[in-house]
């Protein structure tokens, strides 16, 4: 059997409508290359596994019967891949135009690229500001603690923070980076297998920092490719949790991400850090409620 040059992997949530216009637009734009099509379905109850048996015969099915999250749902993909590439791959987003035949060439004469990028579209044709430097405990703290942004919205925000996320850069050019975003994300297979996949411990929050930063660490690179794209509706899936359990999930993952590669005492330092904001997103719901209760009610 000849191998596939991509093995494409979807993991899926109660998105059906969105993973069906994902479906549609891979096999509308895989012209000139050959792919095989996983879609791991996280116990949806909203028919998406059934649509996807129905409509899309070919794409290799995997029905689990609760939500694995992220990491231990495309570890399922990972393990059986036959692809000489891998792509992780958003239910929310559709591939344009040439974007994997185009990805499949570069990666085919770039060999030292261990995880590439495209440009991300939002619906409304913005472009989404991808890629990111990695962190450090401190600027972790000054990016998303509460009383720091408040700060920010007061004054302007310390470089570093603009450097951290490339602020001054469009993502029209291509380029290094330091991590791409794995809400759509090229690796070649054998290298996946050698840095052992996703690391389980972590559910949907620093998955592609934790990922590109072990690429790295056997020598090759990440790359943001300027001249494919996709576009992207962004969080589908988070979408059915509220946010207070949403910031469990993220402060799960950053004390996780900081615990493995900072050590002890920076985990404990953030921990303390976030009991501000998860006090917030707790009573946020009853915030919001108030400022519905006085838009409506508060005029005269």
């Amino acid at each position: 059997m000849t191998q596939p040059d991509l093995t494409i992997s979807i993991v899926s949530f109660n998105t059906k409508d969105l993973l069906r216009d994902c479906l549609a637009s891979i096999y509308k734009n895989s012209k000139g290359i050959t792919f095989e099509g996983v879609v791991i379905d996280n116990g949806s109850s909203d028919g998406s596994a059934e649509m996807v048996a129905g409509e899309f015969p070919r794409i290799r099915l995997i029905k689990n019967r609760k939500n694995l999250f992220l990491t231990k749902a495309q570890n399922q993909a990972m393990h059986g891949a036959r692809g000489r590439y891998f792509l992780i791959l958003n239910s929310d987003t559709r591939i344009l135009h040439g974007t994997l035949k185009t990805v499949v060439e570069f990666l085919n004469q770039h060999p030292k690229v261990g995880a590439l990028g495209v440009k991300h579209l939002y619906p409304n044709g913005k472009i989404e500001q991808t890629c990111q430097r990695f962190t450090t405990p401190l600027i972790e703290f000054l990016d998303s603690n509460l009383l720091t942004n408040l700060i920010w919205r007061a004054w302007k925000k310390p470089q570093v923070l603009e450097r951290i996320h490339y602020s001054n850069w469009d993502r029209t050019s291509s380029r290094y980076v330091q991590a791409v975003s794995d809400a759509c994300l090229f690796a070649p297979t054998n290298l996946l297998r050698r840095i052992g996949y996703y690391d389980e411990r972590f559910l949907l929050f620093f998955t592609e920092n934790d990922l590109c930063l072990r690429i790295r660490k056997l020598g090759y690179s990440c790359y943001h490719l300027a001249n494919a794209s996709i576009t992207h509706t962004r969080a589908q899936s988070l979408a059915h949790f509220k946010p207070h359990r949403t910031y469990r999930f993220y402060e799960q993952d950053m004390l996780k991400f900081y615990l493995k590669y900072f050590g002890r005492f920076w985990w404990l330092f953030l921990y303390l850090n976030s009991r501000l904001n998860r006090i917030y997103y707790l009573i946020e719901p009853a915030l919001s409620g108030i400022r519905k209760f006085k838009d409506r009610y508060g005029k005269t």
